[in-house]
Parts: structure tokens; sequence; C-alpha cells
């Protein structure tokens, strides 16, 4: 039995999609998460990402306000492979991406293929993901292909319009086989113009009645709002001799500075996982301060590499707030405090200023209850326990979050005090 052309070419084709990364933590504050903490870190109880967020500026305008936020999220690792390391260790840029976020993808060159007797060459555009200014990422489901001339009888698409993000925030994008930063839309109208598999300037947002805040390229990114007026600048090289300082105009008309410190650390995974390669040792510049203009600060510091005390994992042991009080976290249990197959903390404890007895959040992927595939246990520092059963969303775009299905509160370990079920058809909610 001999194959068509056809079959054989679309052999290729299939073989030739990219790979995505299933099994990476969601960061931010996923819509429909489980939280608790705070009131100044957030934990995602189906994963145990932490996420804070550092207000620099917030000015009104002409229908869209200007809004700068720093954020930061604790789940840097995935396997893919090797331990891999997420943008900018878990913090947002500090350019365009704390106001439009960026869009990712996957770029696979293919080929060659043959036909009509010649070598063609493609490349595949997938994987496409909406990073908001706030950590969330919202995949898009779609291929397009840029392929000269293309290599198959039925061309596939090589551009999509109007992809509606699979997660219901109601993003829409629009993918070329040459991709741009344009074609992005949010649910109320605005019109996105977020970079593209960077976290660097240009950008810009535009309201729906054309209200434009925008970022300027070149090494000094400024900031212009819907006034016209200059809301914030951005310079340094990001290194320990070359902060990165956040400039604005104060209220009495002088210049006010946040300054991002960096302190070189030598980072180095040790967690065990077989199968999985580990990262390092390499020099990184860290985020390690960030000083406030009327002079307080925050600090932070970094998780020892087991076996390696100088070296560091690069996941946060600890916050020291402006107003002095320390947030502490250490990683147990699973293989060196992570879980091997995504990434995930298998167990967090956090300390907060007010108890020198640690929240302990331990996170299990065998779930808990019927129906569920993870459980997060949260003992509090009296030693009650929350049980709660996660049921993960199916992973698209390489982003995994969990909604919760199920909570059993006990006082103490043992003794049940409510059980709560939670429905995501419509159905009533039972509470026992």
């Amino acid at each position: 039995m001999t194959m068509s052309r056809q079959t054989i070419l679309l052999a290729v084709l299939l073989a030739a999609l990219p790979a995505i990364t299933f099994g990476q933590p969601a960061t931010g504050l996923p819509p429909f998460g489980s939280f608790s903490g705070g009131p100044f870190d957030t934990v995602n109880n189906g994963n145990l990402n932490v996420h804070f967020e550092i207000p620099i500026i917030n000015k009104a305008g002409r229908d869209l306000p200007f809004t700068y936020t720093l954020t930061y999220d604790s789940s840097v690792w995935y396997p893919y492979g090797a331990w891999t390391p997420v943008n900018n260790w878990g913090w947002s840029a500090v350019t365009a991406v704390a106001l439009t976020g960026y869009v990712s993808y996957s770029a696979a060159p293919q080929g060659p293929c043959t036909w009509d007797d010649n070598q063609y060459y493609w490349t595949s555009y997938a994987n496409w993901q909406y990073h908001d200014a706030f950590g969330v990422s919202h995949s898009f489901p779609g291929v397009v292909w840029s392929s000269q001339p293309p290599c198959v009888p039925d061309p596939p698409p090589y551009s999509l319009n109007g992809v509606v993000a699979g997660d219901g925030s109601g993003y829409i994008m629009s993918f070329g086989a040459q991709p741009s930063a344009s074609g992005l839309t949010a649910a109320n109208g605005a019109q996105i113009g977020a970079p593209l598999q960077s976290q660097t300037p240009a950008a810009s947002l535009t309201d729906r009645n054309g209200n434009i805040i925008s970022i300027s390229s070149g090494s000094t990114p400024t900031f212009t709002d819907t006034l016209g007026d200059t809301a914030l600048t951005v310079s340094g090289a990001g290194t320990p001799a070359s902060p990165t300082l956040l400039s604005y105009t104060n209220p009495s008309g002088g210049s006010s500075s946040y300054t991002v410190k960096y302190t070189a650390k030598t980072v180095q995974t040790a967690f065990g996982c077989s199968g999985i390669s580990e990262y390092g040792a390499t020099l990184q510049n860290l985020v390690t301060g960030i000083a406030l203009p009327d002079g307080s600060s925050y600090s932070f510091k970094y998780e020892a590499t087991p076996g390696y005390p100088s070296n560091v994992t690069g996941r946060l042991a600890s916050v020291t707030l402006p107003t002095g009080g320390i947030i502490s976290y250490t990683y147990t249990s699973g293989s060196n405090g992570i879980t091997c197959s995504d990434g995930t903390a298998a167990t967090l404890n956090r300390t907060t200023p007010d108890s020198s007895t640690a929240w302990v959040y331990a996170h299990s992927e065998s779930g808990c209850a019927s129906g569920s595939a993870w459980c997060t246990t949260v003992t509090d520092p009296s030693n009650n326990q929350s049980a709660m059963s996660v049921q993960p969303a199916a992973p698209t775009g390489g982003q995994v979050n969990g909604y919760e299905v199920q909570r059993k509160t006990n006082q103490g370990a043992s003794t049940l005090l409510q059980t709560v079920d939670t429905c995501y058809n419509g159905a009533p909610l039972r509470r026992a």
C-alpha cells in the first residue's frame, strides 16, 4: 500500500505542531479562583502561588485613569525538560507590562516540505496568551502559519480574526502570520496595544472614546496619560549598579521616585525530580528592595538552595514591609518543597507579623473528595484546619488554575463544623 503525497504531508504537519507546556501554575488572581491570606499577600489555594502588588501611581485622567502597579508571583519554576524560570523571576517588568500586560506565543520553524518537486519552509504560531497587567494569563486557541509559498493543497489559516479567550474573561484577539502588537480588545471595548514576547515598550491603551495612554520606546520609557501629560518615566538598567527608577511629578511640582534595587545572586535549583534537569548555577540580578519616595522601603530575601547554602533557588523567602513587619515563606514536602509535575509548591509555610506559628498550606494532587483532582489543607496558627477540594481546569497554553469544589472546615484537625460544595453549572449550593 502506498500513501498519497497529501497524506504524508498531513502527517508532517501534525508532527510539526509546537509543543505546549502543560501544568505551569497560574499566576495573578484568576477568575473564580480560591484565595486566602492577606492583607498584603494573597495565596492561591489551588496551586499555592503567592501574589502581591505594590502600587506606584494612580492618577486621574480623561475617562481613563493612569494606574501603575508592580506585581509579584512566587511560582517562578515550571518543568520543561529542565527547570525553567518565568520572566523576570516573578516580577512584572517595570515598563509597559505594569499597564498593558504583554502577548506571548510559540513560534516553531518547520520544514522543509516538498511540493511540486520543490522544498518550502514555514513557521507555525500557537500557544497564544495575553498576560494582563495583574499577572493573569488568558489563553486563546488557534494556530496560524507563515509559508512562502503555501506547502499544502488546502492552505491552513494564515490569520485568525476575533478569537475569544477560553476563560470567559471577554478578551478578543486577532492573530496574523506576522504577529503584531495590535488586535487585542478587552471586554469593555478598550484596545490594548500590548508588546509581543517581551515585557518592554512601546505599548498603548485606548478606551472606547479614543482616549489614549501610551508608552514610548527607548532607553528611558515615558508614559503619557490621556491628558497628554507625562505620568511616569522609567530609567536605569535594572542591575545592582544601575537600579530602576520610576519617576513622577509630585503634587508640589517636583520629581519623586521609587527605586527598584537589585543584587546579583547565584541561582541554582536542587529539587531532585526524576527526569527534570536542574537549573544553574547562574548569576542573576534579583529584586532585593524597593525604596519609596517617603524614605521607607520593602526588602526581599530568597530561599537558599538545598545543599548549596550560598546560592538561592529564586523562590521568595521573606518580605519586609515598610512598617517593619516580616512575612516569611518556607517550602516543604514534595521534592525539596516542589511538586515535580508542574512546579507548584508542595507545602507552603507562611509566617505573618502577628504570629510566630506558621499558616501551613499543604497541596496534594491526588484529591480529597469525589470529583476533585487536587486537595489543599490549610492549618491556621491555632491548629484549625480547612480541607479544600480543587478541580484543576483543563490546561490551556500551559497555565493551570484550580476551581474550589468543596471545603470542609474543622475545629482543630478533625471536628467538622461546616461543609460547603461549590457548583459552576447553576445548581444551588449545599451547606451541611
